[in-house]
């Protein structure tokens, strides 16, 4: 996940600002859950099917969730939940292994990118990042095979400019 951390709301309670911010422009509204999408996308799925042990986000982002035997976590020291499942946000956008080949588009994304080093995984596959390996590409295609003729379109070498 490709977070943007504004330190001013680093500790506070996140449901509160929401929540004075809408009565602030005059909304009648109550923030009853602030839930992450693949948490939800899990939940979801388990209110209409209790067989649903996994939930997969592959959007702007990605992330995957799913239900664990809670005895079977290793960290965890509490008291069992009831039902004896816990669900576990794998937060896989980070993932990163040397058996995930990457691609000369795949480097150079994840250098020009507001995070280099960090959620490999997620740059290979989701959304956000499409629209600028197609650039790269198109880029790599207009410097050595002339695709665009005897010119390299400046806007080419824009990192991100090209939105999908």
């Amino acid at each position: 996940m490709w977070l943007f951390q504004t330190s001013f709301m680093v500790g506070e309670d996140v449901v509160g600002e929401l929540t004075k911010s809408m009565q602030k422009i005059g909304l009648d509204m109550r923030v009853l859950a602030l839930v992450n999408d693949t948490i939800g996308t899990l939940a979801g799925g388990r209110f209409y099917n209790q067989d649903v042990i996994a939930a997969v986000i592959l959007g702007t982002g990605t992330n995957a969730a799913y239900v664990e035997r809670a005895n079977a976590i290793p960290k965890w020291h509490g008291p069992l939940p009831k039902s004896g499942d816990m669900v576990i946000n794998m937060e896989w956008g980070n993932f990163r292994s040397s058996h995930l080949p990457l691609t000369e588009y795949d480097v150079a994304v994840d250098a020009e990118s507001l995070n280099p080093g960090e959620q490999i995984f997620e740059k290979l596959i989701s959304g956000m990042y499409l629209g600028d390996i197609v650039r790269i590409a198109l880029l790599k295609m207009a410097e050595e095979a002339d695709f665009f003729g005897d010119t390299v379109p400046l806007k080419l070498r824009v990192a991100f400019i090209l939105r999908n």
